[in-house]
């Protein structure tokens, strides 16, 4: 009789738990704190905080400083191979900001936009190119990046573009789906958010996304579009513009404007170079005068900060193949730079899956920081093109990513490997090697 009771107490006492775990389970749902994934980044418009939740949920909340605001559904017309989500986001929070916080996640510190701050991370070309390499393995270096990157605590993170390369077999898109090029979220959680997360890089420091070539739209020089939808969706800092038809290709922007961040007491603009060509252009340099009005447009702005540009196609850089991003070059050589050049510190590009640092006697520092993960390419072996006036360059294909730290009177920039470990870098100008670091003067 006893052991009976105690049976029933004990199955009500389970009953009653499960109760409790249920109505918990509803209300953190309809709390919106039931989500997948958050961060912030600076955009146009000031910071923005973004969150993707299941698209039966509610969006969170978003606490700015101690300031609770909800957030808004970033559209209701999901494009094809999207419809398993919702995408959140609260747009125009002030760079004033101490600390934004999404749900129930730790708080997202902000560095003062004015100060030198102790570090920025910067990374790029994270995708795993799966026709080429395991994903599953560490052929793909992208998860050990990020697991590295976390324990350099940087208060900013740069990631200059190239998140989705899962474009052929499988892409993890369902099969028979519309979605061109893997261009759903499966494909999109695979090579970029999931890990992200996972190694809590995602949450760790407001981000700058810079879109790459594999986030393009169709152009005169592709037969296909890549991975912009998912683009654009999910981590494009730009209000939406809704409409019926706003994922049809023919609604795809190829020149956004460009936009700055203020950070580190410095002016970090932001270029969309996506479909710029790796090579010449097929279509008559018909980027050229879009670029160079971006430069122009950036040379009006240009103030008593120092300026770095990011964007994914380095100005000047080198392959195995020779010079790259011709079109590039030409609109920085065309454009009225006055203010552009005696004010920018450094400029920062990926594309080319290595690094490549290169000084010259009339420009600043060219950074490259193509090895996030995706499958490594050939150190360059010829020297960079004579009219680059290149006075050093050096490279190395390991996996890797960067770091900015303040020094007196000079940023420290550090290359390091998946395991921090140090790195051997070859010149390129001249023989030898250096322990992939470099130190650029302050402005």
């Amino acid at each position: 009789m006893r052991l009976t009771r105690s049976r029933n107490m004990g199955f009500r006492l389970c009953s009653l738990i499960l109760l409790c775990l249920s109505i918990t389970a509803a209300k953190a749902s309809e709390l919106g704190i039931d989500y997948h994934y958050s961060w912030v980044a600076y955009g146009p418009s000031g910071l923005l905080a973004r969150a993707i939740v299941d698209s039966n949920s509610q969006c969170p909340t978003v606490a700015i400083d101690s300031n609770i605001v909800p957030m808004s559904n970033r559209t209701k017309n999901m494009p094809a191979g999207f419809k398993t989500i919702k995408v959140c986001e609260k747009l125009s929070i002030s760079t004033d900001t101490k600390t934004i916080t999404i749900g129930n996640k730790s708080p997202i510190k902000i560095p003062d936009k004015d100060t030198v701050t102790t570090n920025i991370a910067v990374v790029g070309d994270t995708g795993c190119r799966n026709r080429q390499q395991n994903c599953d393995t560490t052929q793909w270096g992208f998860p050990q990046i990020a697991a590295a990157m976390v324990q350099q605590k940087s208060e900013a993170i740069i990631h200059l573009g190239d998140y989705h390369y899962r474009e052929h077999g499988d892409t993890g898109c369902a099969v028979g789906s519309p979605v061109r090029d893997g261009d759903c979220w499966l494909s999109w959680q695979l090579d970029f958010f999931h890990h992200a997360e996972e190694q809590s890089l995602l949450g760790a420091a407001p981000w700058i996304f810079i879109r790459g070539n594999h986030e393009t739209c169709d152009g005169p020089d592709r037969v296909r579009a890549r991975a912009w939808r998912g683009w654009f969706l999910l981590l494009d800092p730009a209000p939406l513009k809704e409409s019926n038809n706003m994922w049809d290709n023919d609604q795809c922007q190829q020149f956004p404007a460009p936009y700055k961040a203020a950070i580190a007491g410095r002016d970090i603009w932001v270029m969309d170079t996506s479909v710029i060509p790796s090579l010449g252009d097929r279509s008559g340099n018909s980027r050229v005068p879009k670029y160079r009005a971006q430069f122009d447009h950036i040379n009006q702005q240009v103030g008593n900060r120092p300026v770095w540009l990011a964007m994914h196609h380095p100005i000047w850089g080198m392959s195995t193949f020779g010079s790259l991003t011709v079109s590039l070059n030409q609109a920085w050589s065309q454009a009225k730079k006055d203010s552009l050049k005696k004010k920018s510190e450094m400029v920062f590009g990926g594309h080319i899956h290595l690094f490549e640092h290169l000084r010259f006697t009339d420009k600043p520092d060219q950074f490259i920081f193509g090895g996030g993960g995706t499958n490594k390419d050939r150190e360059p072996s010829k020297k960079p093109n004579p009219s680059f006036n290149a006075t050093n360059m050096s490279t190395s294909n390991a996996f890797d990513f960067g770091t900015l730290t303040p020094s007196t009177d000079h940023w420290k920039v550090q290359v390091h490997s998946v395991k921090n470990a140090g790195m051997t870098c070859k010149k390129i100008v001249v023989s030898g090697s250096n322990n992939c670091s470099y130190s650029v003067p302050y402005l």
